[in-house]
């Protein structure tokens, strides 16, 4: 059971970065608000707010400078 679980877990890391990158823009890096967390006193970043992702959920996002 504990390896289906972690299968599941990757499956929808996943679809979380495929529902980020298919939101952003043309030569622009964007990041979810954890990995913003993990690098804001590394980059400069700017805030976009909550974008709609495909599956209707809204994910706070980033552009990395």
């Amino acid at each position: 059971m504990g390896l289906l679980r972690t299968t599941k877990c990757t499956i929808s890391s996943g679809n979380i970065a495929s529902r980020i990158e298919s939101s952003s823009e043309s030569n622009r890096i964007n990041i979810s608000s954890d990995t913003f967390t993990l690098i804001k006193n590394i980059y400069d970043c700017e805030y976009r707010g909550r974008i709609e992702v495909k599956d209707g959920r809204q994910i706070e996002m980033y552009f990395v400078k």
